[in-house]
């Protein structure tokens, strides 16, 4: 199923809601290897502790990481009280709705809205290396159906837990879907923290958005972003037509080169520079690259604030609360620790924002059983070649909205060694903190999904101006 900008980003992120989750659910069976069943599928400040160091050479994930700078996790790989094991397995099933509304031009076509069901089998594995780092890798195997289009996606996420009381840590995940689109994404310091142990019912926590972002399309398009903790980036995408690259500072302000000679007929390529927002407009400066006709000037009524937060993400633990209806069953009662997580992204160059909301609910015994997941995307710069005017506004020409039910159906954990724990206990349990973490993988599949869509479309747009 292609995402709401023409790629398969939806089956490619969603993996990621479900794999934080299964990480701390794991310590919450009993004894040996142990079973649970219950939801039906139709529902779809950090601790700088010291990095431990690599051991040998393990099997190595279902993609293979390029050599890069490696993440600062804030916690170690073993010494965890309710370690997972080799070969526990988790299954998982749901279902997504996205709704993909366009503002312009006019007339309107109507509302898109796809629906896809979702299953998810997942396996552990231990001292899997990522980057060099040894940490615990939850592999997933999901498969989107939509009504035109069945994916399936490959990923493998990586988390680090303390010994005791302290962060869990994500610290990347690699992924390939079956149109052959990879991501390998590593976070860096102060970002992944998907929960701390124990859970203290209002307890709240933050996490920058410090990453290094790398993609590989099957066309031999390759792009790599590297984003820091405030959310300001540079990105570099590579193809058979040339070399993009973007540059997002702190202030809003930034720079697109594109290698295209639309507009002006000569040079090497085409420069767009975001001014500064003085709170009323923001100033935006085509010009050529190499060569130097006259400059084109617009002017853009600002949308986003003169000193904007381009990243935020923060987590509160919201305590015991009311299961949704289409998780509730026998197998687990009515209600559940819950955990509340929002974050957001601004792209002054590209021309959007993205909010997102990510719940989950742990039940003693069982760990996280459901994961309610609502992403929005504004995009407020058209660069499709669908509207002739106002290709850069002060309003979204098109909102995309995300919205998925996931629920717990079965785990087998086979780990012999472990002790009973109270209910409290129980939620300090790994598979919880993974299955969280899987709503952000299928996050950022979606993000970059977008800023590759978008990247594509302008280059399109100049490549039409440059032929006529």
């Amino acid at each position: 199923m292609l995402d709401p900008f023409g790629r398969p980003t939806a089956a490619r992120a969603k993996v990621g809601i479900l794999n934080k989750a299964v990480a701390l659910a794991l310590g919450a069976t009993i004894g040996t290897a142990a079973t649970l069943t219950g939801c039906g599928g139709n529902s779809g400040s950090t601790l700088p502790l010291p990095r431990q160091s690599a051991p040998a050479a393990s099997p190595s994930p279902s993609i293979a990481p390029s050599a890069s700078p490696s993440p600062s996790p804030s916690a170690t790989a073993s010494a965890n009280p309710h370690p997972a094991s080799e070969g526990d397995t988790f299954a998982f099933a749901g279902s997504s709705r996205q709704v993909i509304l366009r503002f312009r031009p006019t007339p309107t076509p109507p509302a898109q809205v796809i629906t896809a069901t979702v299953t998810q089998n997942q396996t552990v594995h231990v001292n899997r290396l990522f980057h060099g780092i040894a940490a615990t890798d939850f592999q997933t195997v999901e498969t989107n159906a939509g009504p035109n289009q069945t994916i399936t996606t490959n990923a493998d996420e990586y988390f680090l837990f303390p010994s005791g009381a302290g962060p869990v840590v994500n610290i990347g995940f690699s992924s390939i879907d079956s149109n052959g689109v990879s991501l390998d994404v590593q976070y860096l310091t102060g970002n992944g923290i998907e929960d701390f142990l124990p859970e203290t019912a209002g307890a709240s926590w933050t996490n920058t958005a410090s990453a290094i972002v790398l993609e590989n399309d099957p066309d031999g398009t390759t792009s790599t972003q590297t984003v820091n903790a405030d959310g300001s980036y540079t990105q570099t995408k590579s193809e058979v037509a040339g070399q993009t690259t973007i540059t997002q500072s702190s202030d809003g302000t930034g720079s697109l080169i594109s290698p295209t000679t639309a507009f002006f007929g000569t040079g090497t390529g085409t420069k767009f520079q975001i001014g500064p927002n003085d709170g009323t407009q923001i100033p935006i400066t085509i010009t050529a690259v190499g060569a130097s006709p006259p400059p084109i000037s617009i002017v853009v009524a600002s949308w986003y604030p003169a000193s904007p937060t381009l990243a935020a993400d923060q987590t509160t633990d919201q305590g015991m609360t009311a299961l949704p209806v289409a998780c509730a069953g026998p197998s687990f009662g009515t209600t559940g620790m819950q955990l509340h997580r929002t974050r957001s992204r601004l792209d002054t160059v590209l021309g959007f924002t993205e909010t997102e909301a990510i719940d989950t609910w742990i039940v003693p015994g069982a760990g996280p059983v459901c994961v309610n997941l609502s992403d929005t995307v504004q995009l407020y710069y058209d660069f499709t070649g669908q509207t002739a005017i106002n290709i850069f506004s002060s309003s979204p020409h098109q909102t995309a909205t995300f919205v998925e039910t996931i629920a717990l159906q079965s785990e087998t954990v086979l780990h012999h060694a472990r002790r009973q724990l109270s209910g409290s206990a129980r939620l300090s349990t790994q598979a919880f903190v993974q299955r969280v973490a899987v709503a952000g993988l299928r996050a950022e599949r979606f993000r970059q999904g977008i800023r590759m869509q978008q990247l594509r479309a302008l280059r399109t747009l100049l490549q039409r101006g440059q032929q006529g």
